[in-house]
């Protein structure tokens, strides 16, 4: 599970959700999200891009599926 905590992370910041100058680590809490990485999928829902397990929704991108795509695939 810390695995996909650092992955998620990284991934996170590598797509700009968080601007990198303004993290600082010892301020740093993690909002971590269990998942397994064997069941993801991407699927356009309702007219926006997610990566989902299931029903349940791990991260939305609005209407960039070619993200959507590129983060399930650094996830996988």
């Amino acid at each position: 599970m810390k695995k996909i905590s650092l992955l998620f992370l990284v991934l996170v910041l590598c797509l700009g959700f968080v601007p990198v100058q303004d993290v600082k680590a010892q301020n740093v809490q993690e909002d971590c999200v269990a998942f397994n990485p064997d069941k993801i999928e991407v699927k356009k829902i309702r007219g926006r891009w997610k990566i989902v397990e299931g029903k349940h929704w791990i991260m939305d991108f609005g209407a960039k599926g070619d993200e959507a795509s590129k983060a399930f695939k650094i996830i996988k």
